[in-house]
């Protein structure tokens, strides 16, 4: 029936251009940011809080669009973000974490030290290690 196309197409517009404003968000956010590694300690964690903008701007396209538990659950990962960048800040500080770009393969060193950090954290126990280095941990 004509009203149900009506309807369907009402709604459809609305999808598209909820979309569009969110793909314009992720345009606008990540704009700066033409390298994926940067020796800068402050570049590569302005692009990591970014990441924390699209979730914002990703569960706000959710909410928009009515899925209100999805939008929930994005907000949680929101605030890990928020929570992982506090405590990058505070192992660089340490000298903890040094990156370089130059290197070959360092994408691969990282997910190596990853693992190395996985076994530590195993050995002494999270909230240990959380208390020793002063970092925001659940």
């Amino acid at each position: 029936s004509p009203s149900t196309r009506h309807r369907v197409l009402h709604s459809s517009v609305k999808i598209v251009s909820h979309v569009l404003n969110f793909l314009k968000q992720i345009k606008t956010s990540f704009s700066e940011f033409n390298r994926i590694c940067y020796l800068r300690k402050d570049y590569n964690i302005a692009v990591i809080h970014s990441f924390g903008s699209l979730t914002e701007d990703l569960a706000g396209l959710y909410t928009s669009l009515g899925g209100l538990t999805a939008a929930a659950e994005i907000h949680k990962n929101q605030d890990f973000i928020n929570k992982a960048v506090g405590n990058i800040e505070k192992l660089g500080d340490l000298g903890l974490i040094s990156l370089d770009c130059n290197t070959p393969w360092t994408l691969e060193l990282i997910a190596g030290t990853m693992d190395d950090l996985a076994v530590l954290m195993e050995d002494v126990g999270l909230e240990n290690l959380c208390k020793e280095l002063n970092l925001d941990c659940p």
